[in-house]
């Protein structure tokens, strides 16, 4: 058995001598020795700059694997442009069914228009990409800002979660049905075909805020069966994650209950300082109020992009596409994710269009509030990273950020247009002109490494300093 306290009996007789620990604090063989004195690097190196340093690595964090993920998925906008321009075909099979490729050949149609109606649909798609926007939410706003109630404060967080889950109900259902029909498909044949007795119980065509009914047949039917499943025979695999997933959307679903969200509105107005601001407002005319929002509006009316949805989600299931092209749609679904989740802190935007017979696609990333650090509000800026691809002209990027009627912009084009680099300047110079903008400066060169979203914004970084753990 080895001796880690190094304390030996020498072999030369002299029992009562000590052999001293060989390792030495200075030995250059010797590497990563810990100096309990001072807070050094996990790896006890130096002379690594703090960028590698960050990327290199991994606190097992949700949001380092966050960023990982950001780093390592292929860029949305050539995948996109693939599809598009080869009009879905360059990834499918020839063997396409026919309501798919009706599907494609529709959506290829909607893609058709002018660049007013090109101007209305960006409004239109970042009027659906927030949804607490508007007077109403912009009182509730200030309301949060300034109080310093914690009762309050907690009042309006309580509503606010409450209608955000109402109104997602309908998505909602779906989820759950998906995770059910999962859990399924991961489960033996006898528990599946029970659990698909107790899913016909549950309506998927309920109205935002009629929850009961569905809630009680999950909570009461569903998830004790599924439970007694787990219990019966200790399934710790892939059925095991989609029941976490079930509950979790089980319990959002709930929380959206009308009654539930009526009770947690008469209590916010139960505040003086809500009323003073809001006045007495009714439960009709609160409904009013938010069936109006610009959210609402533009949900019903973002057919295009549910459309572009739908085909990647049939895309994903292989069944009409052919499996080898689940892959790529797959890579689409994934890097739309990624752009809608919690930890990017940018409005993102996608613009697929056909004018005037010119296929193009754009993605846009926007920082509403660029503002410095320390800055006041007159300091505060937007800050727009632009991706687009015209099919037969090429690739562009653009890095813009605006002050009011000021803006600085950086152009970057196909080499085989820097021939046009003055005609170039001059073009976005009357643009701009043309619409009142002032430009205090404009570099357009040649495009020679696509940007990264986060050398574009630094601040996607600013997390990584905080304790984050994945659990």
């Amino acid at each position: 058995m080895a001796d880690l306290l190094k304390v030996t009996t020498p072999l030369t007789g002299q029992e009562n001598s000590t052999r001293t620990n060989p390792i030495r604090e200075n030995d250059p063989n010797i590497q990563n020795i810990v100096n309990p004195s001072k807070v050094i690097r996990p790896d006890g190196r130096e002379g690594v700059s703090a960028d590698t340093q960050r990327k290199a690595l991994n606190y097992e964090s949700n949001y380092e694997t966050f960023m990982q993920m950001v780093r390592d998925t292929p860029g949305l906008t050539k995948m996109i442009t693939e599809l598009i321009y080869s009009r879905m075909g360059i990834v499918v099979s020839s063997g396409l069914g026919e309501n798919f490729t009706q599907e494609i050949a529709n959506f290829m149609e909607m893609l058709k228009m002018t660049e007013a109606e090109l101007v209305y649909f960006l409004k239109n798609q970042a009027a659906s990409a927030v949804k607490f926007k508007g007077a109403f939410f912009n009182v509730l706003r200030q309301i949060l800002e300034q109080s310093s109630s914690v009762d309050l404060r907690t009042s309006i967080l309580d509503f606010l979660k409450r209608y955000n889950d109402m109104s997602a109900g309908p998505h909602l259902m779906n989820q759950i049905m998906q995770n059910l029909q999962n859990i399924r498909q991961s489960i033996p044949r006898s528990y599946g075909d029970t659990l698909a007795e107790l899913m016909s119980k549950l309506y998927t065509g309920s109205e935002p805020g009629n929850t009961s009914a569905n809630a009680s047949v999950l909570k009461n039917e569903i998830i004790p069966y599924l439970s007694k499943y787990v219990s019966a025979t200790y399934d710790l695999g892939k059925a095991r994650d989609w029941m976490t997933m079930l509950t979790l959307n089980t319990a959002r679903y709930e929380n959206g209950e009308k009654s539930a969200f009526l009770q947690a509105f008469s209590h916010l107005m139960g505040f003086s300082s809500v009323r003073e601001k809001l006045g007495d407002i009714s439960p009709e005319q609160l409904e009013k109020i938010l069936a109006n929002t610009e959210f609402e509006r533009a949900a019903q009316q973002y057919t295009l992009m549910d459309k572009l949805t739908e085909i990647l989600e049939r895309g994903i299931n292989g069944k009409e596409t052919g499996y080898e092209a689940k892959s790529v749609f797959a890579n689409i679904i994934n890097s739309l994710l990624l752009n809608e989740s919690v930890y990017m802190p940018l409005l993102h935007l996608m613009i697929p269009a056909d004018i005037d017979g010119k296929l193009m696609f754009s993605e846009m990333w926007i920082d509403p509030d660029d503002r410095s650090e320390g800055g006041t509000q007159e300091e505060k800026q937007t800050k727009l990273f632009i991706k687009f691809d015209i099919k037969d002209v090429g690739y562009f990027e653009m890095i813009l950020l605006s002050r009011g009627e000021t803006v600085d912009m950086q152009l970057f084009y196909p080499e085989r247009l820097a021939v046009h680099k003055k005609m170039i300047q001059e073009g976005i110079s009357n643009i701009m002109e043309r619409n009142g903008i002032h430009s205090t400066s404009l570099y357009t060169d040649v495009l020679q490494t696509p940007k990264t979203i986060s050398e574009v914004f630094p601040k996607l970084y600013e997390r990584m300093n905080a304790v984050n753990v994945r659990i």
